[in-house]
């Protein structure tokens, strides 16, 4: 705005180009988000923000032409209104109507679950791989997501009520409080990691629990062995370094009957494909940097283990805490496993006796 001459048009065209490449990677996120939502309200949703966006963008280098820095056909005061009028539209409306989406997207996950169709769309002539909300039957391909998670957030709560005053019918699965109020046992879980600083974030966390869990730290695989040789514990929580020995996982549940759950979940984190791969029964976000730690996903896997070893036989799958990708049935306790001469059967990594 203040160069003069042929320096103007030159930083002006530099900027121009940069608008149309933010132009066409947004163009790309937009067609993406199109097929990605859920039929209706969410689609006609990413077709305003986008029209919205465009709209409102492409005013400030036209604004920038009409006014007193360009050809001057507009005055101060026109070019002050006209901006004032582009930055409510292209952040202020903009936002509104992406906070409307989410809740559009929220109130689809009431009553349908977070269910996504793995799918190849063709955007700008690239091909992508996008994992769109479904409606209809589900498939054999279909990725389900746990909605339990959603029982202790009291917007959802909210809105599934309002939803359900209007007569809108809701999923079960999220029911207010289920997960909050069911009741803990005293009890002893195992966790499974070399560095001692998390065995004591684990001991603070499972003190704040409303029954007495002690934690039993394990640092290595023999101690994790000779821990669950005793029994009277609820499980396993277990680190992604102890996840590297391959066939571990299997192994606990073969031999000692036991729960085992993964921590130091995250989205982008280095240990997720190994977490997910590793044939845990679910496995907790965090702790890990960058990412928070809930304490109420701690004690829904809680409530899985002790599910899991009561004396019943469980029905079904118990429900997934926070960022869990497996449920399963769960055998009840058992007593280890061992050989004739009453040894327990050794873990993988561990020497023989």
């Amino acid at each position: 705005a203040l160069a003069v001459g042929p320096a103007k048009a030159v930083f002006y065209g530099i900027g121009v180009c940069y608008g149309i490449s933010t132009f066409y990677h947004a163009c790309q996120i937009y067609i993406e988000s199109y097929y990605m939502m859920p039929s209706g309200a969410c689609k006609r949703l990413v077709v305003i923000m986008a029209i919205t966006f465009y709209t409102s963008w492409f005013m400030f280098p036209s604004l920038f032409l009409a006014g007193p820095e360009g050809t001057g056909a507009l005055t101060w005061s026109g070019t002050t209104i006209a901006h004032t009028f582009a930055d409510l539209l292209s952040k202020n409306m903009w936002g509104i109507f992406g906070h409307f989406l989410r809740v559009k997207i929220h109130e689809h996950i009431l009553i349908h679950g977070d269910v996504r169709r793995p799918m190849k769309v063709n955007v700008l002539g690239k091909e992508y791989n996008l994992n769109c909300f479904v409606t209809d039957e589900e498939q054999e391909d279909d990725e389900r997501t746990s909605t339990a998670h959603y029982a202790n957030r009291s917007s959802f709560i909210k809105m599934k009520e309002n939803m359900e005053q209007k007569g809108i019918r809701t999923r079960g699965s999220i029911e207010v409080g289920k997960a909050a109020v069911a009741p803990l046992r005293d009890g002893t879980v195992v966790v499974a990691a070399s560095d001692p600083s998390t065995h004591d974030f684990f001991a603070r966390e499972l003190g704040k629990m409303d029954a007495s869990i002690a934690a039993a730290p394990s640092a290595d695989l023999q101690q994790l062995q000779n821990l669950l040789s005793k029994g009277g514990v609820d499980g396993v929580l277990i680190s992604p370094e102890f996840l590297q020995q391959p066939g571990l996982v299997q192994a606990l549940k073969h031999s000692f009957r036991t729960p085992v759950f993964a921590f130091g979940w995250s989205k982008s984190g280095p240990a997720r494909e190994v977490i997910e791969s590793s044939g845990v029964d679910g496995w907790l976000e965090g702790p890990a940097f960058g990412v928070s730690f809930e304490p109420a996903n701690l004690r829904r896997v809680l409530l899985q283990m002790q599910a899991a070893q009561a004396p019943h036989t469980i029905s079904g799958p118990a429900q997934q805490p926070s960022g869990s990708g497996r449920a399963g049935r769960l055998p009840r306790r058992q007593a280890p496993s061992s050989s004739s001469s009453g040894t327990p059967a050794s873990l993988p990594g561990t020497p023989a006796r």
